[in-house]
């Protein structure tokens, strides 16, 4: 055999073991987006479930700001003016939470699963008079999009 052929078929060897690695590398680039695409999504429903068990676990363990929000979604217009202003800022925290939710699913990091049981609690307290009654001044600060879903809720 001649040295350009010897030569010739080394070259071949080589693109061939090259093209294998770079194809090695592609999936081991792939598994490591699959497991860190599992990360986050994980790290996100930890998170969602930490934000909305430490607000459920400040109503249990304050009553005043638990009779608070039965008053208020009740019957808004018997809160006093500091109270109001209380009931509002509830909410406004529990709606920048619920889009955050919103979002994190519309980002494609929350699984449907956990999104669909968030919005029937969304809806479920959207129906409370006084929810319902102080919207508009919620909806005007956040995501169109989202207020388009807490709109689309099934009225009672």
């Amino acid at each position: 055999m001649s040295a350009p052929v010897k030569e010739a078929g080394t070259g071949r060897w080589v693109t061939v073991v090259s093209n294998l690695a770079v194809i090695a590398g592609l999936v081991f680039v792939a598994l490591e987006i699959r497991v860190n695409t599992s990360a986050v999504r994980s790290a996100t429903v930890q998170d969602v479930t930490s934000l909305s068990a430490a607000a459920l676990a400040e109503l249990a363990s304050d009553s005043t700001l638990a009779s608070l929000r039965l008053r208020g979604d009740a019957d808004p217009a018997s809160l006093s003016g500091i109270e109001a202003y209380q009931y509002f800022s509830f909410y406004r925290g529990y709606w920048i939470r619920f889009q955050n939710i919103f979002l994190q699913r519309k980002l494609g990091v929350l699984d449907a699963g956990a999104w669909d049981m968030y919005a029937r609690i969304l809806c479920t307290d959207f129906r409370s008079p006084g929810v319902h009654a102080r919207w508009r001044e919620h909806a005007s600060v956040l995501d169109p999009d989202f207020v388009a879903i807490v709109e689309a809720c099934p009225s009672r």
